[in-house]
């Protein structure tokens, strides 16, 4: 967020803010359109991917979804701590496009995922994937909802038009989707700007090389890579009172290409739930604190190919706390801004160095974050440093005794627990510098260091570093 917070101009991609358009009040719609995102999805598993053994339900397995409860099931990372999340985004969608507000929109996450976790599978509802697409969808759904907002433009036409919505939809489907139905989606009319329009919207997007060694004197032991990062930064922290929830956030999301790494390395979200300015005598000076809610997802593989666990993985899927901002006016017309962030982690998931079943090679578990950054922003140039601490407990493990190899396929599936008994701290320390080569223009050097410290109750602990280098150009919208 280092260059976007630092460049202070308007997106014009963004023409007009989501309020700017009155929708209105359906909740008959918002709760069929829940229903029909969940069975067909369940259509396309069941008879497009023909997945028999997971959604082959009836009155049967669903019965005995009810007699069961709740379990930590096995599925992969990816899908559990960051596929789940965009799902409840889109029930939180289907609500917030039919004119509910946030508060109201979030029984609908709730409301879908114990629909898709008792109805839609024959494998008994699983406490993480509740937790994850209930409160991670709300993240991911409501700045997926702001950002559809800010694409649309209904004095817009021709060809330029069909670009707008067919941006909406690939941000948001429940909203190009009810735009489609309703006809909004071709309808040419002019919008009234209202005082949303005042919110301020910076986007950045940057790509070039990125690299990963796990020791930074050995060069042969690199991943060589291209990267993507997109950057948003919607509203102000330092605004005022009274903000309704995410009218601050910001949201970054990085993609790999052409090396071993997932596609998607990262997304991060800070949204500002409610805030408030402290009053100072100092002028120059502004103090900011809030409640926030936080969603933070970092995926990565192997470097070496002998390794048998990956690089890192951590996320905090469901995580609220507390949060300050300070700024200060430099000289030369730069700024001094910090933040510091402490949060309390209801799920989160980090990689383990035992645990193999099914399709887990990571701990669920529960705990707290603590994120500081500092950086003097200038219009020319700037540096930002930024330190993320996460700490895991994993408390539901298995029997010490138990060989998980031994293990057949129906009693790994059916093994309940969260992982591997223990704790884990995770570090990541940033540096980042930017330079504007033109107005919009911008050379970017960032620097990452990712240090984990794994303590397991009944193994020997694991401690592990990855670096990571980052130099690229963007271009600020």
């Amino acid at each position: 967020m280092t260059v976007a917070a630092g460049c202070f101009s308007l997106c014009p991609l963004f023409a007009r803010s989501d309020t700017a358009i009155v929708l209105k009040k359906n909740v008959l719609k918002a709760s069929v359109e829940t229903f029909g995102i969940n069975t067909g999805i369940w259509a396309i598993d069941r008879y497009v991917i023909a997945n028999d053994i997971v959604y082959n339900i009836d009155f049967n397995t669903v019965k005995s979804n009810f007699r069961h409860g709740f379990v930590w099931d096995n599925d992969q990372f990816s899908t559990n701590l960051l596929g789940h999340p965009y799902h409840g985004g889109l029930y939180f969608n289907a609500a917030r496009c039919n004119g509910m507000s946030f508060i109201q929109s979030v029984p609908y996450s709730v409301a879908g995922s114990l629909m898709w976790e008792y109805f839609m599978e024959t494998e008994p509802p699983s406490i993480n994937d509740f937790i994850s697409t209930s409160i991670g969808g709300v993240a991911l759904g409501e700045i997926t909802f702001r950002l559809s907002g800010l694409l649309i433009d209904e004095s817009a036409t021709g060809f330029g038009r069909f670009c707008r919505e067919l941006l909406v939809t690939a941000v948001s489907p429940m909203r190009g989707l009810n735009r489609i139905m309703c006809g909004e989606a071709w309808k040419v009319r002019n919008t009234l700007n209202d005082t949303d329009d005042d919110i301020p919207v910076h986007f950045y997007i940057a790509s070039g090389h990125r690299g990963l060694a796990e020791d930074s004197k050995i060069r042969d032991r690199l991943d060589n890579g291209m990267y993507v990062d997109l950057l948003l930064s919607h509203g102000n922290m330092f605004s005022g009172d009274g903000e309704r929830p995410y009218d601050a956030f910001t949201l970054r999301t990085s993609f790999n290409f052409f090396s071993q790494q997932p596609l998607v390395g990262n997304v991060n979200v800070t949204g500002q739930l409610w805030g408030k300015n402290i009053p100072l005598k100092d002028e120059k000076s502004t103090v900011h604190w809030g409640i926030f809610q936080h969603f933070n997802y970092y995926d990565s593989n192997t470097v070496m190919a002998e390794r048998r666990v990956s690089s890192y993985r951590i996320a905090e899927t469901a995580a609220v706390g507390i949060g300050a901002q300070f700024k200060r006016d430099a000289v030369k017309k730069s700024v001094f801004v910090s933040s510091m962030y402490l949060t309390g982690i209801l799920l989160g998931g980090s990689i383990t160095d035992y645990y193999r079943v099914v399709n887990r090679d990571y701990n669920l578990g529960s705990g707290f974050s603590s994120k500081f950054s500092a950086g003097l922003l200038g219009r020319r140039a700037g540096f930002n440093v930024k330190v993320e601490d996460y700490r895991l407990f994993t408390w539901k493990g298995y029997d010490s005794k138990m060989d998980l190899s031994q293990l057949t396929a129906s009693e790994q599936r059916v093994l309940n627990v969260q992982g591997d008994s223990g704790n884990v701290k995770f570090t990541i320390c940033n540096t980042n510098f930017y330079y504007h080569l033109r107005q919009r223009c911008v050379l970017s050097l960032e620097t990452s260091y990712y240090l984990r410290s794994s303590y397991y109750r009944h193994f020997p602990g694991v401690k592990y570093r990855i670096v990571e280098s980052k130099l690229g150009i963007g271009y600020l919208f």
